[in-house]
């Protein structure tokens, strides 16, 4: 499973919003040409902020090839739960 990461000032979100979605798409064509498939349906973003921050959390989706992917407040990823503040707790 692949993970990406980034930061950024709130001001710059959607730079690294475009660097985040096309690595993305970097990856699908890599898993393409492997005969793998990556399923954007199964695919989270997950921002991350300061409590004092958050409000400036964009929900502005990040497209892997033709589809748009919503940020998400909780993830889960091999049983554990992070939600934007990193507190991992459970939903």
């Amino acid at each position: 499973m692949k993970h990406d990461y980034g930061y950024c000032s709130p001001g710059d979100t959607d730079a690294l919003r475009e660097r985040l979605s096309v690595c993305a798409d970097e990856v699908s064509a890599w898993m393409k040409s492997n005969r793998l498939q990556l399923n954007p349906a199964e695919t989270e973003v997950l921002w991350c902020a300061s409590m004092r921050r958050r409000h400036q959390i964009p929900s502005v989706p990040f497209h892997i090839g033709d589809t748009a992917v919503i940020p998400v407040s909780v993830v889960r990823d091999i049983g554990v739960y992070i939600d934007c503040c990193v507190t991992m707790s459970a939903p």
